[in-house]
């Protein structure tokens, strides 16, 4: 028997800087990147009702978190 999964996949963009000061290139010095974090949501079945009904996760609710838990706490943050 085949198990079919469902999926949704988010993600969004952070920016940060860093150094490593023992570092022979140019990581030694203060410099910056741009990241990329992605979110699965797997489900084997879908709500059949409420309001997200035939959905894996709402989008908004599932960017809402990411923005709080992750963007908030790194994006142009140091990372030192």
């Amino acid at each position: 028997m085949t198990c079919v999964m469902f999926t949704a996949t988010k993600h969004i963009h952070v920016s940060y800087g860093h150094r490593i000061p023992a570092h022979g290139s140019v990581c030694r010095s203060p410099h910056g990147h741009t990241g990329r974090i992605e979110a699965t949501c797997a489900a084997a079945q879908l709500p059949a009702k409420g309001e997200q009904t035939d959905m894996v996760v709402d989008f908004g609710f599932l960017q809402k978190l990411m923005m709080d838990v992750v963007h908030a706490g790194i994006n142009a943050a140091p990372i030192l």
